[in-house]
């Protein structure tokens, strides 16, 4: 069996300063792998040898692209190497494995996967169930309608975050256009301020966690709180902010909206 693997970039540096989503994920392992040395090549050699899908690789900035880390979400386990285990690991909770390139791991142990509500899921309700006064709200209710069609999922929904375009020292790099060009549904939102299509963006994706689904944010890396992109990897779907630079391509059905 191949992996079905998803290239990601966890960290950048942004116009407010480095940022990174790494501790998100590492609250939910139940193993950490920390690797000491070799990293890049050991971490590919992971990926090549799993069967388990999908497997997330985290790549840096700096050098450009190189592998970091890779997420196992069905294991809940996460390979990485020491520098994020040292600044975003949590205290208590996860095992602990140290290896080298030389050392291989111990095996994998038989896990039994435990969904976790979303912590987003809160503060996405107190979000749906206050619209506010700025009208934003009234200029997409056929997205809204669109998202809430979605067949409503059985287990909770789960938030990825991750920069869509960060600058590296091979200049900016992103992974988003090969992965919109494979989605069954793109929709592209043109026209807007940017401010308005940052809220609709990050509202859609709350009312698709609310249904079960799992949600890839892509975080701008001028401003990280603004919300570029969505992926529904589940269903296929995919919502971006079309406007220079962001130009993404279609997948088998577009919708735009200007």
């Amino acid at each position: 069996m191949t992996a079905h693997v998803v290239h990601q970039f966890v960290e950048a540096t942004t116009a407010r300063g480095p940022r990174a989503f790494y501790s998100g994920y590492l609250s939910q392992v139940t193993r950490l792998v920390v690797v000491h040395d070799g990293v890049d090549g050991l971490l590919t050699h992971v990926i090549s040898r799993t069967g388990e899908s999908p497997v997330i690789a985290w790549h840096s900035t700096i050098p450009g692209a190189s592998l970091r880390g890779v997420w196992f979400p069905s294991r809940r386990e996460a390979w990485i190497d020491p520098e994020i285990w040292r600044h975003y690991a949590p205290a208590y909770g996860p095992e602990i494995v140290h290896v080298s390139s030389s050392r291989p791991a111990t095996p994998y142990p038989d896990y039994v996967e435990r969904s976790a509500v979303s912590r987003f899921l809160q503060a996405a309700h107190a979000f749906l169930t206050d619209r506010g006064d700025d009208g934003w709200f009234e200029r997409a209710p056929a997205l809204e309608q669109m998202v809430r069609q979605l067949p409503p999922q059985s287990v909770p929904g789960r938030d990825e975050h991750y920069f869509g375009s960060p600058l590296t020292d091979h200049g900016p790099q992103s992974f988003l256009p090969d992965r919109f060009a494979a989605l069954a549904v793109t929709i592209h939102l043109g026209g807007w301020r940017s401010w308005d299509k940052f809220q609709v963006i990050r509202r859609l994706g709350e009312i698709a966690l609310c249904q079960g689904y799992r949600v890839e944010f892509y975080h701008d890396t001028l401003d990280p709180a603004a919300i570029d992109h969505i992926i529904l990897p589940e269903a296929g779907w995919g919502i971006t902010n079309a406007t220079s630079p962001h130009h993404l391509p279609s997948g088998q059905k577009a919708f735009w909206y200007d």
